[in-house]
């Protein structure tokens, strides 16, 4: 049986900021890239998307220990070392914290990783 999520605004605020920061990077490759390879004047854009990128991971950090599973008690960004529960491997192609981040972003949904609960998130902010 599918739950709200009471924390909607503070889950898709983390999964929006992994995105940010995923994107962030990928973007310092290639500017790196640029700069090493091609020798492009690029140099003060890779500092301040690197910068940009610390800050997105820094804000995923901490958005990811405002919002608790209200069934186990445990936050569903924050994986550790114990392997995902077997209910949350099918809720996207990504596994573990990843797989939460892919199914808000995607479907305003997601499967708890640690107790397999299955959370739907509700519309404006919560």
């Amino acid at each position: 049986m599918r739950q709200i999520y009471p924390s909607t605004f503070a889950v898709r605020m983390d999964a929006y900021s992994v995105f940010v920061a995923w994107a962030l990077a990928v973007a310092c490759v290639i500017l790196w890239a640029l700069v090493v390879f091609l020798k492009l004047p690029f140099g003060c854009l890779l500092g301040f998307a690197g910068k940009a990128f610390l800050g997105a991971a820094a804000v995923h950090v901490a958005l990811a220990f405002t919002h608790k599973c209200p069934v186990c008690g445990k936050r569903p960004t924050v994986q550790g070392f114990k392997p995902p529960h077997p209910d949350s491997q099918t809720q996207s192609k990504f596994t573990g914290w990843a797989g939460v981040v892919v199914s808000v972003v995607r479907r305003s949904e997601f499967t708890c990783i640690h107790c397999g609960t299955n959370f739907f998130l509700k519309n404006g902010r919560t």
